[in-house]
């Protein structure tokens, strides 16, 4: 199977897509997994009651200093700018998790939000793969609220901003219900293992499932669920619905976090990222 983009043609293996979301067992391999504890269970409420506790919408999930998060890219909140060859391993990572079956897709236009008309957003054809990439990475957007390409920042998989000097920039932390690896404890911190931003580009095929985790939003109630993206992008097609996979990406390759914010986990047991 090949996917044509203007900058590469990529060769895969035609695989049947299998959803990773609803459950698979923790791994054996002799590592300590733990998963980073959804809020409703650690604090009793959710980040409703913290910030405009009036609206009811879903929240993204995710970590954040409450649960003790440390990166190397502390000094800028934890984003990091993600070099050109690095968005195109992104793109691939979401074509991949997505089972390779979203077409490209082209530009079809732009929008202005009402309720910031400041920002012009880049339209892409429905249920695409370059729609899919682009709302993951848009201004407002939960990992990439700092720096967008709709803020200025250069993105070379959509062409826009060719020329700017800045890239567009990842929040390194993950979400809720992520399945993480642990390499190390100290005292009340454990170090966990990411794909390193500072080494050579992997193999999207050949991720661990504590390498990438899904995107998780909670509600007021509590209650814990999946992003939309991937379910919106394959409802245009009639796909099942699946989960929103994101690489679990960090400067040097892991961050820290606090035990008690995380919930331990036995080989072999099932896990999966939502609640209940």
């Amino acid at each position: 199977m090949l996917a044509q983009f203007e900058d590469k043609q990529a060769e895969y293996k035609k695989v049947e897509f299998t959803r990773l979301d609803t459950g698979i067992p923790v791994p054996n391999d002799g590592y300590q997994y733990v998963m980073a504890e959804h809020e409703i269970v650690l604090f009793g409420e959710t980040r409703h009651a913290e910030n405009q506790p009036n609206q009811r919408a879903p929240r993204p999930a995710v970590v954040n200093a409450k649960w003790g998060i440390e990166t190397l890219a502390k000094k800028t909140g934890d984003y990091t700018p993600i070099a050109d060859h690095w968005q195109r391993w992104f793109r691939d990572f979401w074509d991949y998790h997505s089972g390779n079956r979203l077409p490209l897709g082209e530009k079809i236009g732009t929008h202005v939000n009402p309720f910031n008309p400041n920002i012009v957003y880049t339209d892409y054809t429905p249920g695409s793969l370059l729609a899919l990439y682009a709302g993951m990475i848009m201004d407002a957007k939960s990992h990439t609220d700092s720096a967008s390409p709709e803020t200025g920042a250069r993105d070379v998989v959509t062409g826009r901003n060719l020329t700017a000097p800045k890239v567009w920039e990842w929040l390194c932390r993950p979400c809720t219900g992520a399945l993480l690896r642990v390499l190390a404890v100290s005292g009340t911190k454990l170090k966990i293992e990411a794909v390193d931003l500072w080494k050579p580009l992997p193999d999207v095929s050949t991720l661990k499932p504590h390498q990438f985790y899904f995107g998780t939003q909670v509600h007021i109630d509590g209650r814990v669920s999946r992003y939309p993206d991937v379910k919106n992008a394959f409802d245009v097609h009639g796909y099942e619905p699946a989960g929103t996979a994101m690489p679990l990406v960090a400067p040097g390759g892991y961050f820290w976090i606090d035990k008690k914010a995380c919930r331990s986990l036995q080989a072999g047991q099932m896990w999966n990222p939502y609640y209940p």
